[in-house]
């Protein structure tokens, strides 16, 4: 059956159309290329003009997967009336598993001991890791620990005070021989380390009406 074009703007996502018809086959997803290689997800943004061609199976229902993001699950055929066996659980850095659902927004968890009456997609919900950052000042005021889920950013804390320093910056080691980027994503817990350097004071010299005396730059306590 006809599948209308979509006119979208540049750098957004396409519209999922309802899955076409054709007599004597169940339609199985949409590709890129007519050899049926690379399937589209709905989920990219479209950056030019595509067309997208449809891929079809012999009668009998097929189950896809969408692991959004883990491990791929090639689709099942199975026949009406019969159920769907559980498959093993994908797999996704940084994430937990938390099930199968029938809609993209995850409101509705697939039963797998209903009998199976046409083709559809099952999406894989997910939970992010969460990770413990924590800051040891090295003598300075204490940096609370803060909590992050995985692959986003630390935000970086005050900077914490210390008499007779100044906070250099923050390091993934304790040697503070590589600094910590916090235009990075976090992958794991880590402890990170203050490094100091000695605090420099400038002293100004007012003469009233004398010759010019030059500033001087001090270090505490000298």
């Amino acid at each position: 059956s006809n599948v209308s074009r979509q006119v979208i703007e540049k750098n957004t996502k396409a519209h999922r159309p309802s899955n076409p018809k054709k007599e004597g086959y169940v339609f199985d997803g949409w590709y890129k290329d007519r050899d049926y290689l690379e399937p589209f997800s709905f989920s990219e943004k479209i950056v030019e003009d595509i067309t997208l061609y449809a891929k079809w199976a012999p009668v009998s229902n097929i189950v896809t997967f969408e692991t959004n993001g883990g491990t791929k699950i090639e689709y099942i055929s199975v026949n009406t009336g019969e159920t769907l066996e559980e498959v093993a659980a994908p797999v996704r850095k940084g994430y937990d598993f938390l099930g199968w659902y029938i809609d993209e927004e995850f409101t509705t968890k697939y039963d797998f001991n209903k009998a199976v009456e046409e083709s559809f997609t099952l999406y894989a919900k997910w939970d992010a890791h969460k990770y413990v950052v924590s800051f040891n000042s090295n003598g300075g005021t204490a940096t609370d620990s803060l909590e992050v889920y995985h692959n986003e950013k630390v935000s970086k804390p005050v900077d914490p005070l210390r008499k007779g320093y100044q906070l250099e910056g923050w390091y993934i080691d304790k040697e503070l021989t590589i600094k910590y980027d916090f235009d990075s994503v976090v992958e794991n817990s880590m402890i990170l380390y203050a490094k100091w350097e000695t605090a420099y004071f400038t002293v100004e010299f007012e003469s009233f009406g004398g010759t010019l005396v030059s500033t001087q730059k001090v270090e505490y306590g000298k």
